[in-house]
């Protein structure tokens, strides 16, 4: 006689694993066109205001390690559940220059104000 309980198949918590991992794909899918929308809004400040939104760099840095959260579960990496189980990461420290100090793409440095010589 053998003992049923044991195969993995029969397991109660892997049934609710595989479904939190199906609601978390549901999620990563909204995030990833929420990310899309922040994209598309920053690049459009970015055009006629030449400078970053400093709230849409703090949101979409936590937009992006929350989906990095949700990957690292659907990998099994990681078995603390992303939120809304779990917290909403907090944004890193903005280590990103604006865009006014950022080298241009044909690779000029930034313009700078000239100093006053003295004579």
């Amino acid at each position: 006689m053998s003992d049923d309980s044991s195969k993995p198949y029969k397991d109660r918590s892997v049934w609710m694993r595989g479904l939190y991992m199906l609601i978390f794909m549901f999620f990563l899918g909204i995030a990833k066109f929420v990310t899309f929308v922040v994209v598309l809004v920053q690049f459009v400040n970015v055009v006629f205001t030449s400078d970053t939104n400093q709230k849409l760099l703090t949101f979409g840095d936590s937009l992006s390690q929350y989906q990095y959260q949700i990957l690292l579960f659907l990998t099994y990496n990681t078995e603390q559940q992303p939120y809304p189980m779990g917290d909403w990461p907090k944004p890193n420290a903005p280590t990103t220059p604006t865009v006014s100090e950022t080298i241009d793409l044909a690779g000029n440095e930034p313009e700078t104000p000239i100093e006053k010589r003295e004579s």
